[in-house]
């Protein structure tokens, strides 16, 4: 990818990050997938679906057990 795909993966890639993180906080999935959906960006590089994937896997029961234990482990 050139560094403009790469800079805008970034920003796609920084904004579905933010979502997952604020509907872990409370926030609804359905809303942050709407709001992420008029995101050109975004867009660009997923579709809804697989927003909803993306969603559903980092809202998992596995993966927030998993990010429990990183918090607890030495960096």
């Amino acid at each position: 990818m050139s560094k403009t795909s790469d800079w805008a993966m970034d920003e796609a890639d920084n904004a579905v990050d933010l979502a997952i993180q604020q509907c872990r906080d409370g926030f609804n999935i359905d809303k942050a997938i709407d709001i992420l959906s008029e995101n050109q960006t975004v867009m660009m590089f997923y579709n809804t679906d697989e927003l909803y994937m993306i969603f559903d896997f980092e809202m998992s029961d596995e993966v927030k057990k998993y990010d429990e234990q990183l918090k607890g482990t030495k960096h």
